[in-house]
């Protein structure tokens, strides 16, 4: 249908997340007034980021995004049947005691919907965290999800995830560091 939405996060007030939609498959995004900058969320506790949209049709949209507050980091949905004019209420998608942020959706031909996330873990090392990359399927238009999946494991840290469509199957990519904790260097 030709329509891409792109969302941001505004750097200066946390908690305000933007969209801009499209309607020429990119060409043309309208001018930067307010007009043609719709805002998603204007909270700032909890806050609103990483905004991922996928449209099941031409008014049903959904929203995937990252909420945080003092207590919690977690992923929520909102669903949107007007094209994007008003959006439904929040719905829990993930919800344990780590923090999740980070979630990308992608909508496949057959119509599943594929959502990764990345979790955050506490380690022994002060400063260190380390992140793994999990998933979740739909086949329902995202009113039910699959148990979760763990999409990576190691030691390390696993961030900066996308997903992407390859063909027919999800692709998702993201950045792997794993950290030796040496501080030296050895000749070998």
């Amino acid at each position: 249908d030709n329509k891409i939405w792109l969302s941001m996060n505004h750097i200066n007030n946390g908690g305000f997340s933007f969209y801009r939609e499209s309607t020429d498959n990119g060409v043309s995004w309208g001018d930067n007034t307010s007009a043609t900058i719709d805002t998603f969320s204007m909270s700032t506790t909890p806050s609103y980021s990483d905004v991922s949209f996928i449209g099941l049709s031409e008014t049903e949209i959904l929203a995937f995004y990252q909420s945080s507050s003092s207590e919690e980091q977690h992923i929520y949905m909102r669903r949107s049947t007007d094209g994007g004019n008003s959006w439904g209420a929040d719905e829990l998608i993930t919800g344990t005691e780590q923090a999740e942020k980070r979630p990308r959706a992608i909508k496949s031909t057959d119509g599943k919907i594929y959502l990764v996330y990345q979790r955050e873990y506490e380690t022994i090392k002060q400063s260190i965290v380390q992140n793994d990359i999990f998933y979740k399927t739909s086949t329902d238009g995202g009113s039910t999800w699959s148990e979760e999946q763990r999409f990576t494991k190691y030691i390390g840290d696993d961030s900066y995830l996308n997903i992407s469509k390859n063909n027919r199957k999800p692709l998702i990519s993201f950045v792997t560091q794993r950290f030796s904790g040496l501080s030296k260097n050895y000749q070998i």
